[in-house]
């Protein structure tokens, strides 16, 4: 347990009592009170809104959670990367950074890869932290006033650490940006948030991992919003293991350029309850954004995940690829909006869901939806739930395989697409989580 929390304040109730206590400059004390207004004048997501139909949270008491202040024990200035392969790491016990490291070919390129209080204090900056300042500053607002539930605004009024990712015209860095956020207390609510800013063809990789201790309870409600400028190029992805009496909301969102990229995943595999929402808003002709995502869910397990392609502009192509699977009581939920805008022509689109049901008592539901407001466009969708193919099953095992071996193959075959499309640092990752999980599946075909 970290002994760096000072005190303690629930949840909502004391939402303005901990933003004061955070002693933010004016700038952000202001953007937290539009967030926190918004708040107080909503109310809670329910089962009558179509997006949140399918979970309900009416049974969750927020205030049974509290907010806890965080220690910055980070050093002034960042250690050289120890690892090869990557740009830098910044790592997080509960709220308080613990770990601060950034490449050599990264400070030399100007790269700002800081913890979120660097860029939220009153200590001036120099003319870099100011531009990654302001780029902080105008997302913020940007979230707060498209925020659509209280979920969202909750987090952007409370949010107190993350990391910020600067990156400077035409600078492009081949190894990924590692975060890792550690959980380890109880009844306690936590709200990271990452923004990262890619200036003009500048090209870069973020590999997010938050995971928690195998008991407590924690209420993670994290965020990232990321904008990247004209002919840049993001891969982002996001790896969540919490224990299963954790619960776990994300919102985020990305902007893209003209003829900017932006590759997102994000694998589901911890908590109890799993809310999460990923928002791509293409705003340059030629821009490009693929959207992958897996899941694997076991005993009461509930995960909701949301897409949304947002074509706002000419001539993008947008793809989502989402595969998951299900075991014992668990249940899934997949909503997939493709949104052409009036000036969108020429756009092409296309999502694709997966689900596999690996027993009588889990459940998958599967929404794919097209909203188009143009013609001249190529959009369409597809969905599929279903349990492992018998006849698949039945080969394998004439050649040799038992039956316990031909439907681990079967599984990890099931979500090999999505996982080489994973960045190269959390494959092998992904492969054990997975490898695991089937075990689970088959220690309850054998019971």
């Amino acid at each position: 347990m970290s002994n760096t929390q000072l005190k303690e304040f629930r949840a909502t109730e004391q939402q303005e009592a901990y933003a004061a206590a955070l002693g933010s400059p004016q700038w952000v004390q202001r953007l937290r009170a539009e967030a926190r207004g918004r708040f107080e004048q909503t109310e809670w997501p329910s089962t009558r809104d179509e997006e949140w139909r399918r979970s309900d949270i009416s049974s969750y008491d927020f205030d049974a959670y509290s907010l806890k202040l965080p220690a910055h024990a980070a050093p002034e200035s960042p250690s050289e990367c120890e690892r090869d392969d990557t740009s830098g790491k910044i790592a997080f016990d509960n709220a308080s950074c613990t770990d601060w490291a950034l490449s050599r070919e990264a400070q030399d390129a100007g790269v700002l890869f800081v913890p979120l209080y660097r860029v939220l204090s009153d200590a001036n900056h120099d003319a870099r932290m100011a531009e990654a300042r302001s780029a902080v500053e105008r997302l913020w607002r940007k979230a707060v006033r498209q925020a659509e539930n209280r979920v969202q605004l909750w987090h952007y009024s409370v949010l107190s650490h993350g990391v910020v990712l600067y990156v400077p015209r035409f600078v492009e860095l081949d190894n990924p940006f590692v975060i890792d956020l550690r959980y380890d207390d109880d009844r306690a609510l936590y709200p990271p948030h990452v923004f990262a800013v890619l200036e003009t063809g500048a090209r870069a990789a973020v590999t997010m991992r938050t995971a928690g201790a195998d008991e407590g309870e924690i209420l993670a409600n994290a965020g990232f919003d990321v904008e990247v400028g004209d002919s840049g190029a993001l891969r982002f992805a996001e790896l969540s293991t919490l224990n299963i009496d954790s619960s776990l909301f994300s919102n985020g969102s990305a902007y893209l350029g003209r003829d900017a990229a932006c590759r997102h995943l994000t694998a589901q595999f911890g908590a109890m309850f799993t809310k999460v929402r990923v928002d791509g808003h293409l705003n340059g002709p030629g821009a490009n954004l693929q959207l992958d995502g897996m899941y694997f869910g076991l005993e009461d397990q509930h995960m909701d995940l949301r897409t949304v392609q947002r074509h706002n502009a000419p001539k993008a192509l947008s793809l989502a690829l989402y595969k998951g699977a299900v075991l014992d009581e668990a249940r899934s939920v997949y909503q997939g909006l493709i949104y052409v805008d009036h000036a969108a022509a020429e756009t092409d689109a296309y999502l694709t869901n997966n689900n596999l049901l690996l027993n009588d008592g889990a459940r998958a539901d599967s929404i794919p939806c097209l909203q188009i407001h143009t013609n001249d466009v190529k959009c369409s969708h597809g969905s599929t739930s279903g349990k492992i193919d018998r006849n698949q099953q039945h080969y394998l095992q004439t050649r040799g395989f038992s039956e316990a071996e031909a439907k681990r193959m079967l599984v990890e075959g099931y979500f090999d697409e999505v996982i080489t499309r994973a960045p190269a640092i959390l494959q092998d990752e992904l492969r054990t989580i997975v490898g695991e999980r089937i075990l689970e599946t088959l220690k309850s075909d054998s019971e």
